[in-house]
């Protein structure tokens, strides 16, 4: 017997006896059944095939990394709080692998439980937080989700700073007017999800394809979590961006105009393909985005431009003689 071999096979090309087989040996295992010929009996084998077979075949668990997590966690020593945490887990349809608890030091005891997550039924972020509004609605039902997306999405942090890079260097007027932007739309940002807590809850839990793209996506999931979503950050960093090419004069052929607003289109698309945002997280974006344009461009900036025109020298929001 020393030279068996083995092999991992899908469980579609295996007869039907092998798969009947492996299932009354799990009943056996959990108690859903008492004795061998009831288990054979439940799903429909004889006992024979089930003593012929019970050695040979055997379910393989893909136990991945990624699927297994650890929860560091300081609870009150209160009756019923473990029981609590592990209810939570149990809801969410983790599989609790280890649990190690120290000795309860001044009313309190340090809890490490471990975890298989690929059959959750809730993101890791819901496991740990559910207190949020809910964005998504029955429209992000119908976008399809695909981890291509995630390398415009991505891009957003080099467009911003290759915007800014640019114009501080062209621009000086140009860059003032995208920091207002930036600053006036992000800091309602802030404030509405430090008033309005809010989440979204369309990640997959595990990706269907392994490539590269996933890879890049999971790890952008793990550094931006799926909360404080509402506005998109994304969509008001993509407005700023585009007014500010629209608007700085080394930028006005219509090549640079028209490649920025493709790239933003692609990237605000992003934020609802890789499952980031939910769409009334974008609307409220182009919204906010919106009216921080109107704030900087046409109130602040038309002042600022006739200013301009008049020979004044603008120093931020004051201005001077030119020859003063």
């Amino acid at each position: 017997m020393s030279n068996q071999k083995y092999y991992i096979v899908s469980a579609e090309a295996l007869p039907e006896v092998f798969i009947k087989v492996a299932e009354a040996r799990r009943m056996l295992q959990v108690g859903e059944a008492a004795t061998v010929g009831e288990a054979a009996r439940m799903v429909g084998i004889s006992r024979s095939a089930f003593y012929k077979y019970k050695d040979a075949v055997q379910p393989f668990n893909d136990m991945k990394s990624e699927h297994i997590i650890t929860f560091y966690t300081l609870l009150k020593d209160v009756s019923g709080t473990l029981s609590s945490v592990l209810g939570v887990f149990a809801a969410s349809g983790a599989n609790i692998l280890t649990i190690n608890q120290s000795i309860p030091t001044n009313g309190c005891a340090a809890v490490t439980i471990s975890a298989e997550t690929s059959a959750m039924e809730k993101s890791l972020e819901q496991l740990i937080t559910d207190n949020y509004w809910a964005t998504q609605t029955v429209i992000d039902d119908y976008i399809p989700f695909c981890e291509w997306f995630v390398f415009p999405y991505d891009s957003w942090s080099f467009l911003l700073v290759a915007i800014g890079i640019y114009l501080i260097v062209k621009d000086a007027e140009g860059f003032r007017r995208y920091m207002w932007t930036i600053m006036i739309t992000f800091t309602t940002a802030t404030v509405f999800c430090a008033l309005v807590p809010n989440g979204q809850d369309l990640r997959p839990a595990v990706m269907e394809h392994q490539n590269i793209a996933a890879w890049l996506l999971q790890n952008t999931y793990n550094l931006d979590t799926n909360t404080n979503v509402l506005p998109s950050v994304h969509v008001l960093g993509v407005v700023a961006g585009v007014a500010a090419a629209w608007h700085t004069p080394g930028l006005r052929k219509w090549g640079w105009r028209a490649g920025s607003m493709v790239l933003g289109v692609v990237i605000i698309a992003s934020t609802l393909l890789v499952k980031q945002h939910a769409f009334i997280d974008m609307v409220a974006g182009l919204l906010v985005g919106a009216i921080g344009y109107v704030i900087v461009y046409v109130i602040i900036g038309k002042k600022r431009d006739r200013l301009l025109a008049e020979g004044k020298r603008l120093r931020c929001g004051h201005y001077q003689n030119a020859h003063s």
